[in-house]
């Protein structure tokens, strides 16, 4: 019989923990992956309807902007014109769209800085009394 000693039995112990515990991680990444698929296959006749919905949204708001800009172009007397100020005018609202989110994700930091006109725990607005 082989005599080992306490750390070779604990060194093997703990190979076969990690062992064990790497095995029930696969099998919880596993299973996990096969209840969000799962999940999906439940709700894949939502997504189909949300998909079609927004397939069609997109294409009546093409249909609008080509309205748009073949009216407005009658108005200006050619039809290039109705769709350049279509063009730009699509262009400014992106513009100001991105612009507005680059603000709300990144607020402006303040323009004065406090701790400049604060020194040592004083703002200023207390008189010292050294008499």
């Amino acid at each position: 019989m082989w005599k080992t000693s306490k750390s070779d039995r604990i060194t093997l112990h703990s190979k076969e923990l990690i062992k064990n515990l790497q095995a029930w991680l696969d099998l919880r990444v596993q299973l996990a992956g096969w209840q969000y698929w799962d999940t999906i296959l439940q709700n894949r006749k939502t997504i189909y309807a949300v998909i079609a919905a927004g397939f069609l949204l997109a294409v009546s708001v093409i249909f609008l902007l080509i309205a748009a800009a073949l009216g407005v172009g009658f108005l200006l007397g050619h039809i290039i014109w109705g769709f350049v100020s279509v063009g730009v005018i699509m262009g400014v609202g992106a513009w100001l769209l991105s612009r507005l989110t680059v603000r709300l994700i990144n607020p402006e930091i303040e323009n004065i800085d406090r701790t400049i006109t604060e020194t040592n725990g004083q703002n200023g607005s207390e008189k010292e009394t050294d008499e």
